[in-house]
């Protein structure tokens, strides 16, 4: 039967053996991951395929992976191991070869480091930050949000450091805004606040500090309307006027 019909063949058509089918069946069907890290320490390999065929193992480094599947992981950087699969089923045999990069502790963490890295250099060199009163209550949201604006989420994001430059306004340790105020009657030269912060960027057991950044912090608009009306409007008279 081809295509739904029936034909007659030309010649004779040769059948592989139960053997071959069965050994490339399960040579097809092994697999193995591309990579381990840190917290893999055992790798699982076969000893016998899904249709039967016995299945033994050699590695190119047995002290990184060896053929039982105990994973050491390299002082530094990265090894790639080899791995052979023998399969053998009737008297007939097959081989499949696997390449297995094993990363070290070191590795994981410059590359965790790397990410908190490129997630920073993605804000730009002049980042600042312009909190925004009855919209923005949190720096450490305001900053996270921009992260994962530029495609970098999951980021923990916490406030390391502040450094004021002007005063009247604040951050606290949590990252909680408080907006600029002063006494408008007092007709001040300053109209914001403003600070340096650096904050810490924390994934999967990295940290790296980011900043100092630049935030400006302008007028508590609900302390100012209050103080108006309670301190200038009720001195606003017609015989003022």
């Amino acid at each position: 039967i081809y295509n739904g019909e029936e034909k007659t063949p030309p010649r004779p058509i040769q059948i592989a053996e139960k053997a071959d089918g069965i050994l490339s069946a399960d040579r097809d069907a092994l697999t193995l991951p591309e990579e381990l890290r840190a917290d893999n320490t055992r790798l699982t390999l076969p000893e016998r395929g899904e249709n039967g065929s016995a299945i033994t193992w050699e590695s190119s480094n047995p002290l990184v992976i060896s053929a039982d599947g105990t994973v050491t992981l390299p002082a530094a950087g990265k090894e790639t191991v080899t791995l052979t699969a023998m399969l053998s089923y009737g008297g007939k045999t097959e081989t499949r070869a696997f390449s297995v990069v094993v990363w070290s502790q070191a590795a994981v963490d410059a590359d965790r480091q790397s990410v908190l890295r490129q997630a920073a250099a993605s804000l730009g060199a002049w980042y600042k930050l312009y909190p925004v009163y009855g919209e923005d209550t949190n720096l450490n949201e305001m900053l996270q949000s921009d992260l994962k604006a530029e495609g970098f989420d999951g980021i923990e994001v916490s406030v390391q450091s502040v450094a004021e430059e002007y005063g009247g306004a604040g951050i606290a340790e949590n990252g909680d805004i408080t907006y600029f105020y002063t006494d408008p009657n007092a007709a001040p030269a300053i109209h914001f606040g403003r600070c340096q912060v650096t904050f810490l960027l924390e994934k999967d057991g990295a940290k790296l500090s980011f900043g100092p950044v630049p935030v400006l912090l302008y007028w508590d608009a609900e302390k100012v309307e209050t103080a108006m009306k309670q301190e200038i409007l009720n001195q606003v008279t017609l015989e003022s006027i």
